[in-house]
């Protein structure tokens, strides 16, 4: 079931170094949804997807997520001219920029993804976080 935890208005998606709009930010219990404000573009990206996220404070504050995604893990529609879906797959680097009330807003944007993230735990693999010692270390 998909629950919307927090939405915010007015929030710019860049991709690498790309601004690729203005629109509105949906934090659900599993992903994060951003919608172009003309339609033009709509970006989903589970929350395992997402191996970091980091208030960035500089010039602009914005929320910098950092990706581990595939094209074939990603919900993006967008126009047939379009090449959103490659760009987000190969940058691997994303950040959302409110378009007022910077640093108030990526604080907030940052406490829905914390929300959000700790919904999602990581699923541990077969062996991992396991300790191997050997008897000459002991």
């Amino acid at each position: 079931v998909h629950g919307v935890l927090s939405t915010f208005r007015d929030i710019a998606l860049w991709v690498g170094g790309v601004q690729v709009g203005v629109g509105a930010l949906f934090v659900t219990n599993l992903n994060v949804h951003w919608l172009h404000a003309q339609g033009v573009y709509d970006v989903k990206v589970h929350f395992r997807h997402i191996m970091i996220h980091a208030v960035q404070s500089d010039a602009a504050p914005c929320l910098y997520c950092q990706l581990d995604i595939g094209e074939q893990e990603l919900v993006c529609d967008e126009p047939p001219t379009g090449d959103l879906s490659s760009l987000l797959a190969e940058a691997c680097e994303v950040r959302f920029t409110p378009q007022s009330n910077g640093l108030a807003i990526v604080r907030e944007l940052f406490d829905a993804f914390s929300r959000s993230a700790n919904l999602n735990p990581e699923q541990e693999e077969e062996g991992e976080g396991e300790w191997v010692f050997n008897e000459g270390m002991m």
